[in-house]
């Protein structure tokens, strides 16, 4: 909207001190008003209960302690990641992944210009690691008061594809990393605990981890390798183990890591009808180990 005021500001000098203007017939045409594009916003979403998320949405495609991911084939939204509160049971976030050439980058922010106060941006300089370069990455700011330290709502826009809706007076207090888990690597989670009975894990590990039915579960805030990983179990005995690769970590990261361990890495030549991304086994017969993969994610199984 500002950039629509400082055209208006510049006509009105030019035409009063600058040149002088022309009758009725010389006069420009008027700037036309912009659309305010229909976008699929989520930010009353933002505070509901999980039961009426699961009402509104359905279940989920996946979940992993607080967070509910929904995925779409089709549509502007490529998925819906909600992030509970779990000592208020409500939804504390949402992160929103825009499907490609949903929307125009501009198009959002004016978007959200228009319906909240606008918050100085957030721009973050890093080092690309492939490339020894500089990269700069902006993130627009707006909520529903005038002070951002007032907000019962923020909008964050990356400016391209990610955005994120947050209530920052329900945040959920924060846990800080016991047990070691922040050095943990994939294969010690595994080879530590697939086959072992729950209870003498829960001896050395109890306070880092989280009960949900038979399910035990944590999460690595500056783990590499990991964001987190969950036991399964089944007469106190762990079955099997989800693991959730660090976001940074890609296909080709993971199967290269894989390999170095003696793993056999086999593209089955399936694709997860959720995500559409193809499905890879990893097997190490002396171990006694097999890994399902498939888009960030492994389910870890005694052979």
């Amino acid at each position: 909207m500002r950039k629509y005021l400082y055209a208006l500001l510049a006509a009105t000098a030019l035409c009063l001190g600058f040149t002088a203007c022309g009758d009725e017939e010389d006069k420009p045409e008027p700037t036309p008003t912009p659309v305010v594009i229909t976008f699929d916003d989520y930010s009353t979403s933002v505070g509901m209960t999980l039961q009426a998320m699961i009402n509104k949405f359905g279940e989920p495609t996946m979940n992993f302690s607080n967070y509910y991911m929904y995925t779409f084939e089709s549509g502007k939204v490529a998925s819906l990641t909600f992030i509970l509160n779990p000592e208020t049971n409500t939804v504390y976030g949402i992160m929103q992944t825009l499907a490609e050439n949903a929307y125009k980058p501009d198009d959002i922010k004016d978007y959200f210009a228009a319906k909240l106060h606008v918050y100085a941006p957030e721009t973050e300089t890093y080092v690309d690691e492939e490339t020894g370069g500089t990269i700069t990455s902006t993130t627009y700011l707006y909520g529903n008061a005038e002070k951002e330290d007032d907000a019962t709502l923020l909008v964050e826009y990356d400016g391209a594809l990610s955005v994120g809706y947050y209530n920052p007076k329900n945040e959920p207090a924060e846990v800080e990393p016991v047990g070691g888990f922040e050095d943990a690597t994939p294969e010690g989670i595994v080879g530590s605990f697939l086959g072992e009975n729950i209870n003498d894990i829960l001896e050395e590990y109890g306070e880092a981890l989280t009960q949900n039915g038979a399910m035990y579960m944590a999460f690595m805030d500056e783990n590499e390798l990991l964001m987190g990983f969950a036991l399964n179990t089944e007469n106190d005995i762990v079955t099997s183990i989800v693991l959730l690769y660090a976001e940074e970590l890609s296909d080709e990261d993971i199967i290269a890591y894989y390999k170095n361990l003696g793993y056999t890495c086999t593209d089955t030549g399936e694709v997860d009808e959720e995500e559409g991304t193809p499905i890879y086994q990893f097997v190490n017969a002396e171990e006694g180990v097999a890994i399902v993969y498939t888009a960030s994610r492994g389910m870890a199984l005694p052979i």
